[in-house]
């Protein structure tokens, strides 16, 4: 095999890790607000008036505080989901790396229950 054949294709695969590493995943609210405030100490409050927005909050932890960080999310699917794109957006405004809120997800997905398992019923 021709070397600059190799090389263009190990740099392909590490282009394509790199961009898998720097995406992000659809997620239920619930478990995003959950994430976020496990990991990152960011807390949740529902947003009066605004049914399918949830608004996260940083240290001091008041909305009025200039130093304080707070943000409203917009879900989709009737509130029960956040985009990717939102998700990239709330990680830049908490200044969140990419790897770092990938690693807490993965971390996070051990601690969901799982899923009830079906069981075929027999006919009698």
């Amino acid at each position: 095999m021709n070397p600059k054949v190799l090389i263009t294709k190990l740099d392909e695969f590490n282009l394509l890790k790199q961009r898998r590493e720097e995406t992000v995943d659809e997620i239920e609210v619930s478990d995003f607000v959950t994430l976020m405030k496990t990991s990152f100490n960011i807390f949740s409050e529902s947003v009066p008036g605004r049914p399918n927005f949830v608004r996260l909050t940083s240290s001091p932890y008041n909305a009025s505080d200039p130093d304080c960080r707070s943000m409203q999310v917009p879900t989709h699917a009737r509130g029960t989901k956040v985009c990717p794109l939102v998700i990239l957006e709330v990680l830049r405004k908490f200044d969140i790396a990419i790897p770092d809120y990938n690693a807490a997800a993965a971390g996070q997905a051990i601690l969901l229950p799982p899923r009830p398992k079906l069981v075929k019923s027999e006919k009698p």
